[in-house]
């Protein structure tokens, strides 16, 4: 009895601290957030606006309108996974978070496509 009380509050501990951004989306009533978990909606738009900039788009280039959760664009598809690899370049190689960043700004410059790209 008192091994599976401990697993119980184990594991509800461990679903609270590890689900606790798709909580906190859910009650900002954001659906299909995976890259900004935690985020206020507030937040969220800022930071949709900043990629928006920084490509020279609307949200229908990756959004399909009226169904912003959707993932049948090919372009959101793209974006998350380009945001994934921002983020993980930032960790492992640009750690200071006061010094310099990568972000989608350093390669698209404004423009829906990188302008120079390796070959």
């Amino acid at each position: 009895m008192r091994r599976s009380m401990t697993t119980l509050i184990l594991a509800t501990t461990l679903l609270i601290a590890g689900g606790s951004s798709f909580f906190q989306a859910r009650a900002a009533g954001l659906k299909n957030v995976h890259v900004h978990e935690g985020y206020d909606k507030q937040q969220l738009m800022g930071q949709m606006k900043i990629y928006a900039r920084s490509l020279g788009v609307k949200c229908g280039y990756c959004h399909v309108k009226g169904d912003f959760p959707s993932d049948d664009k090919a372009n959101k598809r793209a974006a998350r996974s380009m945001m994934k690899m921002v983020k993980s370049l930032n960790r492992d190689y640009f750690p200071d978070p006061d010094g310099v960043r990568v972000t989608c700004f350093t390669c698209h410059q404004g423009k829906k496509l990188p302008l120079n790209t390796p070959e």
